[in-house]
């Protein structure tokens, strides 16, 4: 098994896996990435399981081999699955409020709520968790010191990423499950986003998530609401977002089974309703 289609593998460190995009305050750490149950190791000038290719590719020989070591069967990463391309401009109202994400170069983003504005510190995954190969950040409270601070947040809690699915009825399924925890809109061709801001936490969490379904954008989902989502290019030309990436059925089934597993952990009363 390529190691990139592996699904919510273990990690010897809590905060550097991604947090799960919904677990409740009971389920979570403080200083966790919502989610990432596990004590971050950012000062390492290498992540264990968090490299990308570019990072590897032009990584020293000497590093690579002690990279390897601390991951001995790591593969080398795939590119992440992104939801949006460069430089676009996603503004996505919920009951929440309105959240703004803006991607510039590369991996970079910026979110934007209440005259706020935070960037974040993103990350590729190396291997899948719950489905995503995309990028998040964990923002560890113990190691990002709050200099810029805004409404009493500085902790930006965030990913993106694809969800791939085998038809409608599971990608269905797991919107109304995923949505139950907090307040959450996504469109008929499967954009979704999911935030709050935690001043306890002093965090903003947000999660952007591209649905694929059969390797392909869906074409209706019940609940869309497409005018609460919009996409404008702030630089360039081309679509503001990216493809459905192609992955195996062994990725889908991998995926409804973490996510099912983790959803029976949680709340077994409400799995599948």
């Amino acid at each position: 098994m390529r190691r990139e289609n592996v699904v919510g593998e273990a990690n010897s460190y809590r905060q550097n896996r991604p947090e799960l995009p919904f677990s409740n305050d009971l389920t979570r750490d403080r200083t966790s990435h919502r989610g990432t149950w596990m004590p971050f190791a950012a000062s390492q000038s290498v992540r264990c399981g968090e490299a990308s290719f570019v990072r590897w590719t032009s990584m020293n020989p000497l590093l690579r081999y002690a990279w390897l070591l601390c991951v001995p069967s790591l593969a080398i990463a795939a590119a992440p699955e992104l939801a949006l391309n460069e430089h676009v401009r996603l503004t996505a109202k919920t009951s929440q409020g309105t959240i703004a994400v803006v991607s510039g170069a590369g991996l970079d983003r910026a979110y934007q709520w209440n005259d706020c504005s935070l960037s974040a510190d993103m990350h590729p995954r190396a291997s899948r968790w719950f489905g995503s190969l995309g990028i998040y950040d964990p923002a560890p409270s113990t190691l990002r010191l709050p200099l810029n601070r805004c409404n009493g947040v500085y902790r930006t809690v965030v990913q993106e990423g694809q969800i791939h699915f085998a038809d409608p009825s599971a990608a269905n399924a797991w919107l109304l499950r995923y949505s139950k925890v907090r307040p959450t809109i996504w469109s008929n061709d499967g954009l979704v986003v999911q935030w709050a801001a935690s001043l306890p936490r002093e965090q903003l969490s947000v999660d952007v998530w591209q649905v694929c379904i059969a390797n392909q954008y869906p074409k209706q989902l019940p609940g869309a609401d497409d005018a609460a989502l919009q996409l404008a290019r702030i630089k360039g030309n081309g679509p503001a977002r990216r493809p459905c990436a192609s992955v195996d059925a062994g990725v889908v089934l991998a995926t409804q089974a973490a996510w099912q597993q983790h959803w029976e952990s949680v709340d077994p009363s409400r799995v599948g309703r």
